[in-house]
């Protein structure tokens, strides 16, 4: 499968050199939107709201396929699997206590995720989402980084995955 993620990076890359287009989506309500590179100003058909690159993640990016695909010999396959579940969860939308339960049913264990930074600031920017396992075989500290969205969703997520970090002890 490494390969066909590989392959799609190379279209995009290919679809940004020849057409001078990114890919990429939006940090309110997670729509996948195509823009110019030069924008400056990305605004997004389906909620309406107008926002700088930097708070729009790309869709596809360099580092993307190690981030799915590490090679490093030391993780285990269940140290795999878990970021390969965590790599999942960017793009998607979420509310604490819904991304706490999606978190406890793959690690096995009550997780209890929080934001560490400071929940009054109501920049459009990303924040951080902290975890622990506790478990002998996933045992770790993990981040998520989300956007979070104006306003609830019909589906009454409060914030976009945009990025996830991991480290094994």
């Amino acid at each position: 499968m490494k390969h066909l993620a590989e392959q799609q990076l190379a279209f995009v890359k290919e679809i940004q050199e020849k057409c001078n287009i990114n890919i990429v989506t939006c940090g309110n309500c997670g729509a996948t939107i195509l823009h110019k590179l030069e924008d400056e100003l990305i605004s997004c058909h389906c909620c309406g709201i107008v926002s700088e690159p930097c708070d729009c993640p790309d869709l596809w990016y360099d580092g993307v396929i190690e981030n799915l695909y590490p090679e490093n010999d030391r993780m285990t396959s269940r140290h795999k699997q878990v970021v390969q579940f965590l790599e999942g969860l960017v793009g998607r939308r979420f509310n604490l206590e819904t991304l706490n339960k999606k978190l406890s049913k793959h690690f096995g264990e009550d997780i209890k995720a929080e934001f560490v930074d400071n929940e009054n600031d109501e920049v459009l920017a990303d924040w951080n989402i902290m975890f622990n396992s506790e478990q002998d075989d996933t045992y770790g500290y993990f981040d998520i980084y989300v956007l979070k969205m104006r306003r609830q969703g019909f589906d009454k997520a409060e914030f976009y995955v945009t990025e996830v970090g991991y480290e094994f002890e």
